[in-house]
């Protein structure tokens, strides 16, 4: 069975799963009163990104201020989730590429978002094009009252449980060469770690869709 992992909605402090999150924060009288709060503030949009691999496990809703640009978008991403080395990165809106080079792309991120976004639009975010992690991203509706300073999470997955494969207790690693996931006192044992005799690929389980990538920890 695939795993879903839930979240806590930070107005009513209620859990949801991914699929559902959407639905309930568009009606949640707190998280209208958590908006509302904010100063100063303008209007924005409530986001959906998402692993695009892993969708039911790691997740996000976000709210981005119109004025922002996709710039800023693609610094809050990478400082929560994803950056490890300066990887280059890009958005893919409606068959054009963002990037932070027009060298690399048609477009620049220094675009505003209220130029590109409406309800509904779906769009794409890599990061690394090597060792590539990948977003699925999907604007849910406009906000009235949203910080017109910040990108704020309105809910987020809890970190997922992984177990160990070799005891099946509550992993904290996860092998970057075959990312099998072992306890700290079952990591001497992992197959990776004696052939190499070495545990430097041995990283930790961190709750982001890079866990085990390029020496992401989270940090």
């Amino acid at each position: 069975m695939t795993q879903k992992t839930q979240g806590e909605c930070i107005g009513c402090k209620k859990m949801y799963a991914g699929a559902h999150a959407g639905q309930h924060l568009l009606k949640c009288e707190d998280i209208k009163d958590f908006l509302d709060i904010q100063a100063p503030s303008g209007q924005g949009y409530m986001l959906k990104v998402a692993c695009a691999h892993q969708p039911n496990i790691y997740w996000m809703f976000i709210t981005v201020p119109a004025n922002a640009k996709l710039s800023y978008l693609d610094s809050f991403l990478r400082t929560t989730w994803l950056e490890c080395c300066g990887h280059l990165s890009a958005f893919a809106i409606q068959g054009i590429s963002y990037c932070i080079s027009t060298d690399m792309g048609e477009r620049s991120m220094e675009k505003k978002v209220d130029k590109i976004f409406f309800p509904g639009l779906s769009f794409k975010y890599t990061y690394d094009f090597g060792s590539s992690t990948d977003l699925q991203m999907k604007v849910i509706d406009t906000v009235e009252a949203c910080s017109s300073k910040e990108i704020n999470v309105l809910m987020q997955n809890e970190a997922p449980v992984f177990k160990c494969e070799i005891c099946k207790k509550d992993a904290s690693r996860i092998c970057s060469y075959c990312f099998e996931t072992v306890c700290e006192k079952c990591m001497p044992s992992h197959e990776c770690v004696k052939n190499e005799e070495d545990d430097s690929m041995m990283l930790l389980l961190v709750n982001s869709p890079r866990v085990g990538v390029c020496g992401y920890d989270g940090f």
